[in-house]
Order: structure tokens, then C-alpha cells, then sequence
């Protein structure tokens, strides 16, 4: 058997001969995409925009300071769930123009819209799909060379704490993911840091060329 998530292991403790075969994603394509940075401090977030994802609370953060004098800005790359088209946090982040939603794109197109940016989030919300498993997102962004803002999940944490490529919070929090983006807004040694670091321990390990050896070697093994 072959596992694609770490959690699914724990439920069928029967099997014996298996392999672990994550969702990384290529190495090769995403260290290939060159783009300069936007003028304006801009986070993004790439995959399906929703509430359960994280949108609100990146509304809310980006909203809350841009009142406080911050000048930053949004992009969504991804298409947008129906709940969030009539609620006015939506309606009026897009009129204001702070907030970007560029719908769905190829995934080179979505890739270099996001190397634009100056920090990559990934705060999904409280849910077991998400807290037992990795977002590709997260090791897409490591590999564009970009900070990252995640979900304080045991399973992310790891992550972050062992390669120093950027801050934890509460997803729940605006205001807790509004001072992360200020830290490393500020701090811009530390955050050219800390995308380095998140890009040298993709290219070693976070990427499915390394995943795919383990394919290989799993099949040959069973010849």
C-alpha cells in the first residue's frame, strides 16, 4: 500500500509492507520561476478561497492593518466559494482594491503570481482534514523562496521550527496573524532569512523528486 498522508497510517495497522508517498511538489519548476516583488507589501495565498481555509481571517488581518497605517495588500490566487461572494468583508475588500482575486490559473500562472508576493499564508482553520495533513501550499511557497505564515498545527509546526522559515499563529486570530505579517513586514533581513532557509530545505527533502525515489524503490522492491 501506498499512503499518501501520514495520518491514514494509524488506520490500518494491518498492513505491513507500505510506503509513505507525500504531496511535495517540483523541485525543477518552482526554483525556475524569477519574478520581481510587488511595490506594495503584498501577503498571498494560493488554493480554494473560503472561509474554512482561511480568507476571512486574512481579510480581517490585511483590513485591520491597513486602518492601523500599514500599507499591504492581498492576493488570492484560486477560485472563491459561493459563501464568501455576498458577505461585505468580500465586497468591500475588492472594491477598496486591497485585495486581489485572480480566480483560478494554470498552475505556472498561479506559481508566479504568488513569487510576486512578499509573504506565502497558509492559515486553514480547526478542522482534522487539515490539521492531519500537509498543504502542498506551504512547501510550493518554501520553494519560491517566500516567508510563510501557517496554522500553529503540530504536524506544520514541525516544519517551521526546523527549518526557521517563518511564524506560527493562531488561524483563528486576525489579529495574531496581523502581527506576524508586521514582524516579518519589518524585519526584512530576518524575512529574506527565513525564505533562504525555507527554499534550501525544500530543494533537500520537500519535493517529490525526493518522494518519487521512494516510489521507485517501493516498486522495485516488490518485483
Amino acid at each position: 500500500v501506498i499512503y499518501a498522508e501520514i495520518s491514514y497510517i494509524k488506520y490500518f495497522k494491518y498492513i505491513i509492507d507500505y510506503e509513505l508517498v507525500l504531496n511535495y511538489p517540483l523541485k525543477k519548476t518552482l526554483t525556475g520561476i524569477k519574478e520581481e516583488k510587488k511595490k506594495i507589501f503584498t501577503v498571498g495565498y494560493m488554493g480554494s478561497v473560503s472561509k474554512e481555509r482561511g480568507a476571512i481571517v486574512i481579510l480581517d488581518a490585511v483590513r485591520n492593518l491597513r486602518k492601523e497605517g500599514e500599507k499591504i495588500e492581498v492576493l488570492f490566487v484560486g477560485g472563491v466559494d459561493d459563501e464568501l461572494l455576498n458577505l461585505t468583508k468580500y465586497k468591500t475588500a475588492k472594491e477598496e482594491g486591497w485585495a486581489d482575486f485572480k480566480g483560478r490559473l494554470e498552475p505556472m500562472k498561479g506559481w508566479a503570481q504568488m513569487a510576486k508576493c512578499q509573504i506565502g499564508l497558509a492559515v486553514l482553520q480547526n478542522s482534522p482534514n487539515f490539521m492531519e495533513s500537509y498543504p502542498t501550499k506551504l512547501f510550493e511557497y518554501m520553494l519560491l523562496k517566500l516567508p510563510v505564515i501557517t496554522s500553529n498545527f503540530p504536524l506544520y509546526s514541525s516544519i517551521i521550527k526546523e527549518s526557521n522559515c517563518g511564524i506560527l499563529v493562531d488561524p483563528s486570530s486576525a489579529s495574531e496573524l496581523g502581527e506576524a505579517i508586521k514582524k516579518i513586514k519589518r524585519e526584512v533581513i530576518e524575512s529574506i532569512q527565513m525564505g533562504e532557509n525555507g527554499r534550501a530545505i525544500a530543494v533537500q527533502k520537500y519535493n517529490w523528486e525526493t518522494e518519487f525515489e521512494k516510489v521507485l524503490k517501493f516498486y522495485n522492491k516488490l518485483r
